[in-house]
């Protein structure tokens, strides 16, 4: 695709020959039917105006059968063991060699919508050829929870140097592993690089009491928090809950532990029998976050280049601490074309954040510079307006 006309996408149009002959002119499609073709005829695709592609034949099925390894099973923190399934997949050339690998991504049998509570075993995303040589296992760890809306990738050839790159959310804690031709691992590395303060042994999901105690480290800074301070937001916490004020602000530990008992076991249970906030464990709602780019470079070895974290993580509302990161905590990676096919520079993927009240969005380009970013709502609010931007950065 080149760009969009007024009936559809454009794009080049193409000559599939078999046995060497023109067979079909494809302008509408990337699609041919052959119904004169055998499973053993040679075909070639030829862009109009371009070279003909090397001979190949079509699959005798309408599949394909690659042997894949999946990860090892395991324990969570709680006791619960789980297994692994396979689950989406992409396509992409990761090595240059012409031809497709697939990227395919493991998802724990624990995995969790990010309204569902628990913990979760971590994400592996692994890259294999298509004899079913296995590259190399991307394991996400476990501060990058597993469900849907945590672990999306891209894969494309972000810089154009014909080797398609992996491009999604990593933490600390984040490996990759790259194996031999004989399968064995031959080499595993932290594929960040976090920040003083930090380390790949750190371990943020949070158990029901460390939520607990988060919402009371939140109460605590209530009126630090900028819409509080914009004077968008209720001034006191009582107020919020409709309660009669009777503390003082700055809160003490022992006032936001009052509060945070109140918010827990009434407030939020009013608002929802299935606000069970006591049971909530398993989240990562801190620490840091490494959007990443992930290549292939000289034989088996991957490389990185790490982006900042944007858009990041935002403290809640009150009224949005009682769903847990429901909102704040499903990130999106569409990938777009800023420019058209041809500006290869241009090329640039967005990260998403945040449901039903903000949405933030912000554009990459393949070297980590912010290209755009847009702001639709704002927290606790329905949404009336957009903004966008435009920077470097």
């Amino acid at each position: 695709m080149t760009e969009a006309g007024p009936s559809g996408r454009l794009g080049a149009d193409f000559r599939v020959y078999r046995d060497g002959r023109l067979t079909a002119t494809v302008t509408d499609s990337t699609n041919c039917l052959d119904p004169a073709g055998t499973p053993t005829s040679p075909f070639g695709v030829a862009p109009i105006g371009g070279h003909r592609s090397a001979s190949i034949s079509a699959l005798r099925e309408s599949f394909y059968d690659v042997s894949l390894r999946k990860p090892a099973d395991g324990v969570t923190p709680a006791g619960e063991a789980y297994t692994y399934a396979a689950n989406d997949m992409s396509v992409g050339d990761a090595n240059g060699d012409g031809r497709y690998q697939l990227v395919v991504k493991w998802e724990p049998s624990n995995a969790k919508d990010v309204s569902q509570h628990g913990y979760t075993g971590p994400t592996c995303l692994d890259t294999y050829t298509l004899d079913g040589t296995l590259l190399w296992r991307l394991d996400l760890g476990v501060n990058i929870r597993s469900g849907a809306h945590y672990a999306q990738f891209l894969v494309y050839d972000f810089d154009g140097d014909g080797r398609s790159e992996v491009m999604l959310k990593t933490a600390p804690g984040t490996s990759v592993i790259c194996y031999d031709a004989a399968g064995n691992p031959k080499q595993e590395r932290f594929v960040t690089m976090p920040r003083p303060g930090y380390a790949h042994t750190d371990d943020y999901r949070l158990s029901a009491a460390g939520y607990f105690d988060h919402v009371v480290e939140v109460f605590t800074k209530w009126h630090k928090h900028p819409e509080v301070v914009a004077g968008r937001w209720p001034a006191t916490l009582e107020q919020a809950f409709g309660i009669t004020p009777m503390l003082s602000y700055p809160l003490s530990r022992e006032a936001a532990t009052e509060l945070a008992t109140h918010f827990v076991d009434v407030y939020a249970r009013a608002r929802s029998g299935n606000n069970r906030l006591r049971e909530f464990a398993g989240f990562v709602i801190i620490g840091p976050e490494y959007p990443v780019r992930l290549r292939r470079r000289h034989r088996q070895r991957a490389a990185h280049h790490r982006l900042q974290a944007r858009p990041g993580r935002r403290r809640p509302a009150v009224g949005r601490l009682s769903d847990g990161p429901h909102r704040t905590g499903q990130p999106r990676r569409p990938l777009p074309v800023l420019g058209g096919l041809p500006r290869r520079k241009r090329l640039s993927a967005i990260f998403a954040r945040g449901y039903y009240t903000r949405t933030t969005l912000i554009a990459y380009d393949r070297n980590g510079h912010k290209r755009a970013s847009a702001t639709r709502g704002r927290p606790g609010r329905r949404v009336r307006r957009s903004q966008a931007t435009r920077g470097q950065k």
